[in-house]
Parts: structure tokens; sequence; C-alpha cells
């Protein structure tokens, strides 16, 4: 309670705005004055929307038109800025999905490509042949296209079969090779 004192309508007004206000912070519209750092968070954007909502209900027939009119647009604008921002946060987690299993497609091809010996280890500086750490990246890759398939693109399932196949004619090739191979030159 203030010293101060305020009308009905501006109390009304303050109350309004600073649940507008909490909303649009939520919302990653506004820097939130506590933290100085603009973020989502759906969950309570969506909480105080319904507060306002409920508010909206419950004073609905002591508002005057002007003040139904304002809750009205307002809570419109605030929803339809709650389904924007969940469109944005969807298609962000979507991307973000994407790129990791791309990097962890790339992180499993750049792997059997070492153990392939067809590219240099970053870690020793060599290139060398490890068919047991090829098959076991290969068998991997295998276990990650059929747990994941379903959840695949087609264009992903595409990508992936042709890079199995591709895989397992390199394997075959380097194995043939590695056993035609002298003892002694294998065994160094």
């Amino acid at each position: 309670m203030t010293t101060k004192p305020y009308t009905e309508k501006q109390l009304f007004d303050s109350l309004i705005s600073q649940s507008a206000y909490g909303i649009w912070i939520a919302l990653g519209k506004v820097q939130n004055p506590m933290t100085n750092e603009m973020s989502v968070d759906l969950a309570q954007a969506s909480a105080q929307i319904d507060v306002l909502d409920m508010m909206n209900n419950r004073m609905h027939a002591s508002l005057s038109d002007k003040e139904k009119e304002y809750f009205e647009k307002l809570l419109s604008e605030l929803k339809l800025n709650y389904v924007e921002v969940e469109k944005a946060e969807k298609i962000d987690t979507v991307d973000k999905e994407k790129q990791l299993f791309d990097s962890l497609i790339k992180q499993s091809e750049y792997g059997i490509l070492i153990a392939l010996g067809k590219v240099q280890n970053p870690m020793t500086n060599e290139m060398s042949v490890d068919l047991a750490q090829a098959s076991i990246q290969i068998d991997m890759l295998n276990m990650m296209n059929s747990r994941m398939h379903a959840n695949l693109n087609d264009k992903e399932k595409e990508d992936l079969k042709k890079l199995l196949s591709e895989f397992n004619k390199d394997y075959k090739a380097v194995e043939k090779a590695e056993d035609a191979k002298p003892k002694e030159e294998s065994e160094k």
C-alpha cells in the first residue's frame, strides 16, 4: 500500500501493463531487466497469458468497452506472438537436431576413413589401417541407421544408405589389400 492514492483505472492499467511486460520478456521480445538478456521461456509465457486471459474473463463484466477492447487486442497480440515464437523455437530445434545428426554422421565418416587408412589420423599424424576399428565404426553407423531410420527424411535415408554401401565396399577392398600384403609388411 502506498501513501499516494491511485485511481482504480491507474491500478488496472498498471496490473495489465506489468503482466504484458512479463509476457513480452518470456517471449524473448524484450530484454529481461534482471539478467540484461533476451531469452525465450514458452512455459512461463503460456502461464502468464493464461493468467491474463483468466483476469479478462473474471473482470469482463466490470470493464468499460474501451478496457474490454484493449484487453482483447492485447491478448490477441500476445497469443499471436506466442504462436510465432513457438514455431520459431520448433524450427530452431529441428535445425539443431539436423546439425547434430549431420555432425554425428561426419564424425563417424571421418573415423571410418581414418581406420581404413584413407586419411591421416590427427592424433598420430600417420595413415594406417585398423580393420577392427573400421568394422566397429561401420557397425555403429549401421546401428544408428537402423535406430534412426523411422525419423529420417527420404534424402537422409538415401544418403546414409549410399554412405554405408561405399564404406562396406571400401572395407572389403582394404581388407583384401591387407590380406595380400606379405606378413612382415602388415605387422609393421
